[in-house]
């Protein structure tokens, strides 16, 4: 039998589901309100205790599907972090409003330019209204009215290396570098590494279109990109290993250039850049690249801080013919060497398992890539053992006539020593 609610109970249901309604939109109005007039949010509580019952209510209800992702272990970890990001543009502000989403309980933004009416294509929350204010301003009021109890610093400032080490001041679990100026970027990276600060990089995303080819890696990783290119050399300079730095970046060539100075600008560059030494040339950007460059660093940084490490895949896929050619050559180096037969047991796939999550694209032994310069294949790499992928190697030509003359004994110890302990990390295929 079905039961029945008479219209007094139903009435009386009714006005308490509506009064609930009230109290708690009631509840977040007035929670705005002082978010408003006051930009500075109170340090996230993680109790009841001293915090309006019903404001806290609907906090954890906004972030229960990213807390239902990590579990109450990894999301308290990402509650507790401290970020600190470094530049608000078209990647910084993508990165900053997402972690703010997932409930970072801190963050540092700092950024010295002002919202501009074209960079609001690339912009993750910046508004018409917002034109003229500074990006950190900007920033934290939006961010403040997406997540009210999140605690944002806003910094007005350039980042530059003589007050570095003050803008990171305060032990910040990690650190997003946003910043596409080479000088800047310099300062961030060599004083974060200096104060063994995690930190993740961000490379050049103007000009760019594909999604389809960006990717985290090392900095060592990146290609077809200036920007990363100088890093790279500066560092190597101040003797950073560019290889321990995580880095944002996509593979794809440039598809348009830097657009052209007019006739005023020409004849009076120093008028139209608003910092010293700044590129004054505008590159073209495709709104759509710098929000993912920036939604994958949050991504990143969120697992991490979760304890849910990513193992992203830093190489480009192989194309079939480039499998193929590879697989041939393998081949063809086992009958010339043992005189196996022409077919080898070791399917294409393995082939690419090889080349991409083993070796990375790179020497085995030097750590070169295939980058038209040199040519690179496959081989077995101790002769006394079988063609396996845990005994497969991924060298230079010139590195393979010395594997073929004096087999391993022919490579520096260390260098023997790090190839046998990579192959192991990935186990016996026996």
């Amino acid at each position: 039998m079905v039961k029945t609610v008479g219209g007094g109970a139903l009435a009386a249901a009714f006005g308490v589901g509506v009064a609930t309604a009230l109290l708690v939109q009631w509840a977040y109005q007035t929670s705005l309100k002082k978010q408003k007039t006051n930009l500075r949010a109170p340090t996230v509580e993680k109790s009841l205790h001293g915090t309006d019952a019903a404001a806290q209510e609907l906090l954890q209800e906004q972030l229960s599907r990213i807390a239902s992702f990590f579990g109450p272990e990894g999301f308290a970890k990402v509650q507790d972090a401290f970020v600190v990001v470094v530049g608000l543009g078209g990647v910084g502000s993508h990165a900053a409003h997402m972690l703010a989403r997932s409930g970072v309980g801190k963050l540092r933004l700092i950024d010295f330019d002002n919202v501009t009416l074209s960079s609001l294509n690339r912009h993750a929350v910046a508004t018409r209204a917002d034109v003229g204010l500074s990006k950190v301003t900007a920033m934290k009021r939006h961010l403040l009215e997406i997540v009210p109890d999140c605690e944002v610093e806003d910094l007005n400032v350039m980042f530059q290396a003589d007050s570095a080490e003050e803008l990171l001041e305060g032990k910040p679990t990690y650190v997003l570098d946003c910043i596409d100026d080479v000088k800047t970027k310099l300062s961030l990276l060599e004083t974060a590494i200096r104060l063994k600060l995690k930190i993740i990089t961000a490379t050049g995303a103007g000009a760019k279109a594909d999604p389809t080819r960006l990717q985290i890696g090392t900095l060592k990783d990146t290609v077809r990109d200036p920007l990363a290119t100088k890093i790279r050399y500066f560092l190597k300079k101040k003797k950073i290993d560019s290889s321990k730095i995580t880095t944002i970046f996509s593979s794809e060539k440039s598809v348009c250039k830097l657009l052209p100075l007019d006739a005023e600008q020409a004849a009076n560059p120093d008028e139209f850049g608003n910092v010293e030494n700044f590129r004054i040339r505008v590159i073209p950007v495709l709104g759509t690249m710098p929000a993912l460059f920036g939604q994958s660093m949050a991504a990143y940084v969120l697992c991490d801080l979760a304890g849910k490490k990513l193992n992203p895949e830093a190489v480009a896929r192989l194309s079939r013919d480039q499998r193929n050619k590879l697989h041939q050559k393998l081949q063809q180096r086992e009958y010339d060497l043992f005189h196996e037969g022409h077919k080898i047991a070791m399917e294409k796939d393995e082939i690419e398992f090889i080349y991409q999550e083993i070796w990375r694209g790179r020497s085995a032994a030097s750590g070169v890539r295939n980058d038209g310069h040199q040519r690179l294949y496959l081989s077995r790499w101790r002769k006394e053992l079988p063609l396996l992928p845990d005994n497969v190697v991924y060298l230079t030509t010139k590195e393979l006539d010395v594997l073929d003359k004096a087999g391993v004994e022919g490579f520096d110890p260390e260098v023997v020593a790090q190839i046998d302990a990579r192959l192991k990390q990935f186990g016996s295929w026996e």
